[in-house]
């Protein structure tokens, strides 16, 4: 059958959750409110037949990795294997070389660090339109109801003058340089929750006034919410100072932040995107969902 493919529109926003929704929403259920949050951002085309929306692209550039992706490619059940899917994804491609995008990913974005495995429908598509699949990432979880650090991870830490606090204004500034200087792909979050005062958010480890690590955690829900519950909270973006690596400082100060979540009740912790399985798992995480990451055909 026939389709158009056109920009988006926000009066197609109840269209596109309901593709999610018929497509997705068994394995991967959103709020409503955060996948306006994601979707009203970037490069979003729709596909139309018969004057319905049928499918939905979206296309994001990421200046501080130099790359685009392609986050997410859905099209109603009832209209799959008719071109729809594949149209869609070479207008992204398209669209991101247009931008003067050089390198592109798939399904790293808001949603997801990959193509998630569990829709295997999702991973023979982009195989058969030529994506190559390289490596994989996880999200991880851990029920922090009777979370204890294990011993002797926080001391070890502790002896070399190492200390762990939650930032204030007055630590900002040497927080960001950090990130500015070692993980520039992760300066935009720090700087984005710096710019809003949840100082509180940041967790720096400190070596006097020098700030040598850094991680984000929060006690609300993200976008999972519906499949983790409304008591889950988060931790990313954990890094250290390349001077101060294998001296124990990151999983300590991941073990602090789950200390620090676990009082302020917080039950079901998500870590996202990470290959570190037994970096977290010494603190008792273990995968909640594999994803694979691609290169391009």
């Amino acid at each position: 059958m026939i389709f158009t493919i056109r920009p988006y529109q926000s009066s197609d926003f109840d269209a596109v959750y309901a593709l999610w929704q018929d497509s997705l929403g068994a394995a991967w259920s959103i709020a409503v409110e955060f996948f306006r949050r994601y979707v009203e951002v970037g490069e979003r085309m729709v596909a139309e037949q018969d004057g319905e929306v049928v499918g939905f692209v979206m296309a994001q550039v990421n200046p501080a990795r130099h790359e685009g992706t392609i986050p997410l490619v859905i099209v109603r059940p009832e209209n799959q294997r008719q071109g729809i899917g594949r149209a869609l994804q070479a207008a992204a491609v398209e669209r991101l070389r247009q931008l003067g995008v050089a390198e592109i990913q798939l399904g790293h974005g808001p949603f997801w660090p990959g193509i998630p495995i569990d829709l295997p429908g999702a991973v023979d598509f982009f195989k058969a339109c030529g994506w190559v699949f390289r490596e994989t990432a996880y999200d991880l979880t851990q029920d922090l109801i009777d979370y204890q650090t294990p011993p002797g991870i926080l001391e070890r830490v502790a002896d070399q003058g190492i200390e762990f606090r939650q930032a204030s204004q007055g630590d900002i500034g040497a927080i960001l340089e950090l990130e500015d200087r070692v993980f520039p792909y992760w300066a935009e979050f720090f700087h984005l929750t710096a710019d809003a005062g949840q100082y509180m958010n940041i967790l720096g480890a400190w070596d006097g006034e020098k700030a040598v690590g850094a991680l984000l955690l929060e006690a609300t829900p993200n976008h999972w919410q519906q499949l983790l519950g409304d008591d889950m909270g988060t931790i990313g973006c954990v890094g250290v100072d390349d001077a101060y690596q294998e001296r124990g400082i990151g999983v300590a100060m991941t073990a602090r932040a789950s200390e620090i979540l676990k009082a302020k009740g917080v039950r079901q912790c998500h870590v996202g995107w990470t290959d570190l399985l037994t970096f977290y798992g010494r603190l008792g995480y273990t995968v909640w969902r594999t994803f694979s990451l691609t290169d391009e055909p």
